[in-house]
C-alpha cells in the first residue's frame, strides 16, 4: 500500500516508477494488485514482458535489462531488498536521474542497518497490525502428535500450506523432508482433499497455474518449498505446517 501510493504520486507528477521483486511469483502478484488500482502497469520478468510506455514497471532482475525505457524514472521500489546485491540495486537506480528509492524488507541486513544509523537512509516503521487481524498461534508438534495434528487440520474450514526444505530427497540428510515425497504422502493422508505441489523447478506458467488454483480454492492443501516465503497472498490459507522448522 505504501509503495502503491508513492508510485501513484510519482505518476500524477509525470514520472515513471519501477518495482523490483526477487521472484516471478511475487512480481506477478504485485502486477495484478497494482493493475486493479487502474494504473498503467507493465510486467518484466525472464519469461514475460508486457510493457510499452508504462507509468509503472513491475518485475524481477529482468528490469536491469538496458532495453527497458524508463527515461522519466522518478521512483525505484525494491521489495525484499535483502535478496538483491548492492550492484543490482544501484544498476536499477542509475536508469534515472537521481530517482527517489524506497527499499522494503522484513529482514534488515547489516548494511541497511548501518546506512540507517549513519543517516544515509531514512527509515519508516509500520508498527501497527492491520485492523481486525487475528493473533498468530504457534505450536511445536512432536512425532507422536502428528496424526492428531493432521486430524485437526481436516476439521478446519480453511486452506493449508505444508512447507518442506528440499524439492527432492537428500541422500545425506535423509531426515529432512522433500516437497515431492511429502506431496505423495499428504495425498494419501488427505485423500478427500485436493492437494497441490509448488517448487522452484516448475516452469513459470506452471507455478502461476498452481497459485491461481490455490487462490481460487481449487486446491485445499499446498505442499511447497520456501519458494512461497516472500509475500504470497492467500487470504484463506490460515494454517502453515513447517517441516524441519
Amino acid at each position: 500500500v505504501v509503495a502503491a501510493l508513492a508510485m501513484l504520486a510519482a505518476s500524477l507528477n509525470g514520472y515513471q516508477s519501477v518495482l523490483m521483486a526477487p521472484t516471478e511469483i511475487l512480481a506477478f502478484q504485485h502486477f495484478e494488485t497494482l493493475k486493479n488500482l487502474g494504473l498503467n502497469v507493465g510486467l518484466v520478468t525472464g519469461s514475460q514482458k508486457k510493457f510499452l510506455k508504462n507509468d509503472i514497471l513491475v518485475g524481477t532482475h529482468a528490469l536491469l535489462n538496458n532495453k527497458i525505457d524508463v527515461s522519466r524514472l522518478g521512483l525505484v521500489v525494491i521489495d525484499e531488498q535483502h535478496r538483491f546485491g548492492v550492484s543490482q540495486r544501484s544498476a536499477l537506480t542509475s536508469k534515472g536521474i537521481n530517482p527517489h528509492v524506497l527499499t522494503m524488507t522484513a529482514t534488515p541486513i547489516p548494511r541497511t542497518v548501518a546506512l540507517t544509523l549513519y543517516g544515509d537512509l531514512d527509515i519508516s516503521l509500520l508498527d501497527e497490525m492491520p485492523e481486525n487481524r487475528l493473533p498468530v498461534k504457534t505450536w511445536v508438534v512432536p512425532p507422536e502428535k502428528r496424526a492428531a495434528a493432521y486430524d485437526w487440520i481436516k476439521t478446519q474450514k480453511t486452506q493449508t500450506f505444508i512447507i518442506c526444505p528440499f524439492i527432492e530427497p537428500s541422500e545425506s540428510l535423509t531426515t529432512v523432508k522433500s516437497a515431492k515425497e511429502e506431496f505423495k504422502k499428504i495425498k494419501n493422508i488427505f485423500a478427500e482433499f485436493k492437494v497441490g505441489l509448488l517448487h522452484g523447478k516448475l516452469k513459470s506458467h506452471e507455478k502461476n497455474l498452481v497459485l491461481d488454483d490455490f487462490k481460487n480454492k481449487q486446491i485445499d492443501i499446498l505442499v511447497a518449498t520456501p519458494v512461497v516465503e516472500v509475500g504470497i497472498d492467500i487470504p484463506l490459507a490460515t494454517i502453515m505446517v513447517i517441516e524441519g522448522a
